[in-house]
């Protein structure tokens, strides 16, 4: 059974009626089982729940398989405090004025599952975490929701991460695996939550005006799921060279550490993807300087990552590795290992060849069945 929970204190209903902060509490360990064996996820069934003898290492092993890039959209209003959010720094409330558990590990056994739900609440508790999508569709999407509402959700960014790059300190968990710990914690398949305060060089914001100043809605469309008609596109219709310079110039705007990966996200949105063959996708990064990292990185080369479905991350994961192929001559793909089993469609293929990469669903059923944003963030 799916219910949608949405936790909205009356100020948010009165104050933001056109945004609602919401989130899908799928509570039953059945369904969450089913939804493990349909996406191929065999390293959640090892997080035994209700366990605390060695939850902590399995939760760990899982975190292993957290897709490299992550996103998240904040305004100055997110937690509460305008001081949690800013482009040098991502800090959860109960870091704040530099508190809170030094170690994920002190929070074993017990005290996870409650942090975890208390996160979830939407409430301004003292959370240990932040909220990041392995989408950045999702993301740009919420975005245009918040910045297109009142001044309370002023000043709005979009941040990405690079997971790999965090220290051991910082760990990331995918909502599903938390979930495991405890029956019902509620998840969702497009949620990680990162522990700790994200700072330093694996962390860039960009401010979303900017952004829409560069014309990222021409690239892609922003609408929220809920207001889409079927079959009709809201994006404008560019040409293929108008959406290279757009892509180039919005990519440019995450710096020189994170140009490359945000254009390649960007490519895999689902509107410009569809006007970007692959050919071209590949040519843009010609010149680019693929790091060394992502050769060895298993989430990228043989997707050992959690991708939860999401058919612009698989489309941006298998064009990272044939960057990487291209950077080192291999000319081969190795394929998707995940959801290999999931009926591809016919909008676009990055990679060629017997495994080629295949698509899923555009969006995870339940997205499109609820109204939803997230909270907590």
């Amino acid at each position: 059974m799916i219910a949608s929970i949405q936790w909205l204190s009356r100020l948010e209903r009165e104050t933001q009626p056109d945004f609602r902060i919401a989130a899908i509490d799928i509570r039953s360990t059945s369904y969450l089982n089913t939804w493990m064996d349909n996406f191929g996820y065999p390293e959640l069934a090892s997080i035994v729940p209700g366990s605390t003898s060695g939850q902590h290492e399995q939760l760990r092993a899982a975190a292993r398989k957290c897709p490299r890039f992550l996103f998240r959209v904040w305004s100055s209003a997110s937690g509460g405090n305008k001081r949690l959010n800013t482009v040098d720094a991502i800090i959860p409330r109960a870091f704040l004025n530099g508190k809170g558990p030094t170690d994920i590990s002190e929070l074993f056994p017990g005290k996870l599952a409650n942090l975890v739900s208390a996160h979830w609440s939407g409430e301004h508790v003292a959370t240990v975490f932040s909220s990041w999508s392995q989408s950045l569709h999702y993301v740009l999407i919420w975005a245009n929701s918040i910045a297109s509402g009142s001044g309370r959700y002023s000043n709005v960014h979009i941040s990405i991460i690079d997971t790999k790059r965090l220290p051991d300190s910082n760990p990331v968990f995918w909502t599903p695996a938390l979930a495991r710990i405890s029956p019902g914690l509620p998840y969702c398949p497009w949620e990680f939550l990162a522990f700790g305060t994200i700072s330093g060089p694996a962390h860039k914001a960009v401010k979303y005006d900017e952004l829409m100043e560069l014309g990222i809605s021409k690239l892609i469309d922003l609408t929220p799921l809920h207001l889409r008609e079927p079959g009709l596109a809201t994006s404008e219709t560019v040409s293929i060279q108008e959406a290279i310079t757009l892509v180039k110039r919005i990519s440019e705007q995450f710096g020189q550490d994170f140009a490359v990966p945000a254009a390649v996200y960007l490519l895999s949105c689902h509107d410009c993807h569809d006007t970007v063959d692959e050919q071209t996708a590949v040519n843009l990064f010609a010149e680019a300087d693929i790091p060394q990292a992502w050769h060895d990185d298993p989430t990228i080369m043989i997707d050992d990552v959690f991708i939860g479905g999401f058919e612009d991350v698989q489309t941006a994961i298998a064009l990272l590795r044939k960057l990487v192929e291209n950077a080192r001559g291999d000319g081969e793909s190795v394929g998707m290992k995940r959801e290999s089993d999931t009926p591809p469609t016919a909008d676009l293929e990055l990679v060629e060849g017997q495994n080629a990469a295949r698509k899923p669903r555009r969006m995870l059923k339940v997205m499109k069945d609820l109204d939803i944003d997230m909270v907590g963030w």
